[in-house]
This record gives structure tokens, sequence and C-alpha cells, in this order.
């Protein structure tokens, strides 16, 4: 299960996934911002709740790899449609958008929104994926129960760098 949650390409990120794993044979169930899918074929295109599609693609006996987005507004709604992930994703947060009819106000409130992604991810198994020039990744890095892997455009991000020197990805 890889679950993806950011402001920047997570739509991408999660259909770049289902890529690599259908040329590996997978049967990959995909669930995000533009529907639901299995094996590259749209089954709902108009989704009533990202939660409930999530769950769909998850509890589906034919699926190999499971992908699921969460936005930032569906995780303040109805949470995460899964307890654990193998591999949890943060693609971006955007300190501008704010959710004032759920009392999101200020930078600290989205970071608790985000890290939601981070705090499933498998303890000491799985791995959290983490946008690097996001201001708050190196706090997200820091509360990950598994590894942490780094990815920006940049090759020489300094928080790349810096984890690089500490021997780790």
């Amino acid at each position: 299960l890889i679950g993806v949650c950011g402001s920047q390409d997570a739509s991408t990120v999660t259909k770049i996934c289902a890529h690599f794993y259908k040329l590996h044979n997978a049967y990959v169930g995909l669930s995000n911002q533009l529907g639901l899918s299995f094996n590259q074929r749209v089954v709902d295109r108009y989704m009533d709740s990202e939660w409930e599609s999530g769950r769909k693609t998850i509890m589906n006996p034919m699926v190999d790899v499971a992908i699921v987005e969460s936005t930032p507004r569906e995780i303040l709604m109805q949470g995460i449609p899964y307890d654990l992930c193998s591999v949890g994703v943060v693609t971006g947060i955007d300190l501008e958008q704010f959710y004032p009819d759920e009392s999101i106000v200020e930078e600290r409130q989205l970071f608790s929104i985000y890290r939601t992604q981070i705090d499933v991810v498998l303890p000491n198994e799985g791995v959290a994926v983490i946008y690097a020039e996001t201001s708050m990744a190196k706090e997200l890095a820091e509360i990950s129960p598994s590894e942490v892997m780094f990815y920006s455009v940049s090759p020489d991000h300094e928080l790349i760098v810096e984890w690089q020197k500490k021997n780790m990805r």
C-alpha cells in the first residue's frame, strides 16, 4: 500500500507509481483525485468520497498494489482509509492553503494534517518519502517511525546533502 498526500502533484505521483507497478505486471488499484481505477481501467470518475474510493481500492481482492491519494481536506473530514502503509509520500505543503471552516488557520495546524501520512508508515519496515523543498520536511522526517527518503528537483538541496552525510537516503 502506497499512501500519497500533498499540495503539489500528488495525483501525478500516484499515476507514476501505478505505471511502474503495472510495468511489473502487478494488478494495481489506484484511488486519486482523478477517480478510481483498477489496472488502468477507470471504474469511477465521479467519487462521492475519497475515503470510500480508497477503501474500495484496499479491499479489492484482485489488487496486488494499492495506491491511495488523500487530500488535506479529506484527511480533516474523514481521515485516511487505512491504518498503515508501506510507503507514505508527502509531495509538498502549501503554507497558504488554510481551512478556516475546520479551524485550521495556522501553519502548525497544517503540519498536523500532513504528518498524518507520515504517522501511518509501517514502523521499521516502511519508507516515508518527503519532498525536500517543503519547509516542514525536516520536521516530518524527525517524526517518521521508519526510514526516510527525500526527493527534490535539485540534487544539491541542503537537506538532501545533510541527510546523505548521515548515510541516509
